[in-house]
This record gives structure tokens, C-alpha cells and sequence, in this order.
């Protein structure tokens, strides 16, 4: 099987060049592989911190190489990117580095060993001195638009991406509480803290998540605390119809039901039926029987009941996330066409609410963002 080198290299090349999701990759990938614990955090590391540093990578390579990066095969180039951040990066002995990636090549692209081995061993330090967009490895289209909001505070933004965000969990109150689940992944080797949210947890663990007896028991599921404090806001009770129109991957929507003890009714929405099926496993694998997850256009008509309470985490920018998606650094949202959405799913939100109930929005504090620490649910009267 293949090694976390190879892998990272692979999953690199299926995000850069077919646009697959950094989050859905790792997961796909560690899905089919047969890595040990300590080959699959590096993988992770050199999947995801390469990813995160690309840009800079990419500088620091073009100085040490007589050949353009964009004349280099997607294999060639990528495994120099993931050479070069374990040489800036990371705690790799330099030769091993340099000699794994070289052998790497010999096999799959023989005539590229050469040009890796003499790349890497070349490669400059990094300067102090460059631009910020170059430094914190955004494009220049997002370093603009997060100063046109932030300002100054923008590299100081940017800076902070690069710290790895926490783990954050919610505990499913149908299944246990807070204090047992945290005995319980102890036992299972994982560090878990309670969060300043109710039922909500911080986790640090070295493996696969999904190999936890816990989470597979559906004993608990991923969520930001923002999104634990929009569904806080809201406070669905048991018997109540609600609307979760931006539903994928379902996160809100179980936080939903667990406050509605199950008892009542939850339509999810999304656009994609892969994205729906996303929802119903999850649905699945918490227990949760009050949910029913649908293919709709949050935008057009939706044949359901009037609603004692619609959630409407609308698309957004998400370039608050960029710590969790690092391809989105090098993104260029089209925010006029988002903004069109977005007021769209609210108009029919309100249509598909009884008159006076909430429509809670996951607005960030900052316009733009999304899942920034300071987000907040703003409450609408939809009356």
C-alpha cells in the first residue's frame, strides 16, 4: 500500500486539480488506506499543511528551480510542495525528506528525480521579507477582500489561520451526557474537555476519528460552537415542526432534534443529493428518527407544512473557515451572486414560517465570514 508521502501527494493533485473538498478527501482517503496511527496524522499533516502553505511553497520552489512550476506535471510539482513543507515545516530529518521524495519520483516519473533531488536541496530559506498575501499563503483577490473589512487586523487574522483550529464536539443527549462521554473516550484514548457551550466538548486525539467505538455508537457528533449557539438560540421544543434549509452535513439539524427530545418534525434541505445522503447517515448514526432529509432548492417552492421554526445557515464567502479549508485561501468568491442567494433562501424562509415565529440566520459579526469564534444566531421575526 501506498505510504503518507504518496497519499499526501495523491490527495493534493485531487484537490488542485478536480476541486475536491480538503475535509471529504482525508476522510476518503484515510477510508481506503491501511495506515498506522502515526502514518495517518502524517498524512494529515503533510495533506493539509501543504495545502495550507501553498503559496509560499510555491515562492520558495520557483527560486530554487530553472524550470517554471507551471511547465511541472501535477505528480513533479506536487511532490516538491510536499518536499519543501517538510523541510519548512515540520520536525523531518532534511535528508530523509529529500531522499523519500526522490525515490518517490524514481518509481512514478523517473526523469523528474534528478530535477526533485537538486529543487530541494536548493531550496532558500524562507525570507523575511515578502508580501503578506505571499507569507500567509492567501491569493491576492482574498488578502484584498479580508482588508477591505479587517484592515489592519488582517495579517493578524491571516496569522491566526495557521494555528490548527480545535475539535469541537456535541455530546447527543439522547444517547449519554457530557461526564460519561468523556470517561468514556478517555478509555478510548482520547483527550475531551468540556467547551463554553452546554453538551459541547473540545476533543484531541492522533487517530481516525471514525475508528472511535464512541462515534460510531453515535454517542456524539462534530460541531462548531457556533453552530451549537445558533440551535441554542433557537431552543426547538419537542412536538415543533422546523425548517433547516441549508441543512448538509446535518450538524444543526441533530442538535435540533436532541433539544426536541426526538419528538417532532425536522425537514433538511440541501442541493445535492450526495450532500443529503450525508445527513441521513448521520441521522442514522445518532438515532435520530425526527428527521427527514430532502433534495430541494432553498431558493424555490418547498412542499412542506408551515414551520414553528426555520434555520437558515444561507451560503456564504466562508472565508472564515480557511483554517478548516485551505483550499478557499486561494478562492475568489463572487459575493454580489452569494448575496443573491442569500437574501433568496431568507425571502422564502419567511414564506414557509408561521406568521410570527423565529428565522434564525448564522450571521457572523464580521460581514463575509463564516464560523468565526464572535458568530453569533441573529433572531428575524419572520411576522
Amino acid at each position: 500500500m501506498d505510504n503518507a508521502r504518496t497519499l499526501a501527494i495523491r490527495s493534493l493533485i485531487e484537490t488542485l486539480e478536480r476541486g475536491a473538498y480538503s475535509n471529504l478527501e482525508i476522510k476518503r482517503t484515510l477510508g481506503r488506506s491501511d495506515l498506522s496511527v502515526g502514518g495517518r496524522a502524517l498524512y494529515k499533516q503533510l495533506y493539509f499543511g501543504t495545502l495550507e502553505r501553498l503559496r509560499l511553497l510555491d515562492h520558495l520552489l520557483s527560486q530554487a528551480s530553472k524550470m517554471k512550476l507551471s511547465k511541472m506535471s501535477p505528480l513533479l510539482l506536487n511532490a516538491l510542495r510536499v518536499g519543501a513543507y517538510g523541510l519548512c515545516f515540520t520536525d523531518l530529518p532534511p535528508a530523509k525528506t529529500v531522499n523519500e521524495t526522490v525515490a518517490l519520483l524514481k518509481k512514478k516519473a523517473p526523469n523528474a528525480a534528478g530535477l526533485a533531488n537538486a529543487v530541494l536541496r536548493h531550496l532558500p530559506p524562507i525570507p523575511e521579507h515578502l508580501p503578506p498575501a505571499v507569507r500567509y499563503s492567501v491569493s491576492d483577490a482574498v488578502y484584498a477582500r479580508l482588508h477591505t473589512v479587517l484592515g489592519e487586523e488582517t495579517d493578524a487574522f491571516l496569522a491566526g489561520t495557521l494555528t490548527p483550529a480545535p475539535i469541537t464536539a456535541r455530546v447527543n443527549t439522547r444517547k449519554t451526557d457530557r461526564e460519561s462521554l468523556i470517561h468514556m473516550l478517555s478509555d478510548q484514548g482520547v483527550t475531551a474537555t468540556p467547551a463554553d457551550r452546554p453538551d459541547a466538548l473540545t476533543l484531541s486525539l492522533s487517530g481516525a476519528l471514525e475508528a472511535l467505538p464512541a462515534y460510531r455508537d453515535g454517542l456524539f457528533h462534530l460541531q462548531g460552537l457556533s453552530s451549537q449557539t445558533a440551535v441554542a438560540t433557537l431552543d426547538p421544543k419537542p412536538g415543533e415542526i422546523l425548517l433547516d434549509l441549508c441543512c448538509a452535513p446535518g450538524g444543526k439539524a441533530f442538535t435540533a432534534a436532541q433539544y426536541m427530545q426526538d419528538r417532532g418534525q425536522i425537514f433538511g434541505f440541501d442541493l445535492h443529493e450526495h450532500r443529503v445522503d450525508l445527513i441521513r447517515a448521520g441521522a442514522t448514526r445518532l438515532g435520530l428518527s425526527s428527521l427527514t432529509a430532502q433534495t430541494a432548492d432553498a431558493t424555490g417552492d418547498l412542499d412542506v407544512p408551515l414551520a414553528d421554526a426555520v434555520l437558515a445557515d444561507v451560503p456564504c464567502s466562508a472565508l472564515g473557515q480557511i483554517s478548516r479549508r485551505p483550499e478557499l485561501r486561494y478562492a475568489d468568491p463572487d459575493i454580489a451572486a452569494i448575496t443573491r442567494t442569500q437574501s433568496a433562501i431568507l425571502e422564502n424562509a419567511a414564506r414557509v414560517a408561521k406568521s410570527g415565529v423565529e428565522l434564525i440566520v448564522r450571521t457572523p459579526v464580521v460581514p463575509g465570514f463564516n464560523d468565526t469564534p464572535e458568530e453569533i444566531g441573529a433572531i428575524l421575526d419572520s411576522g
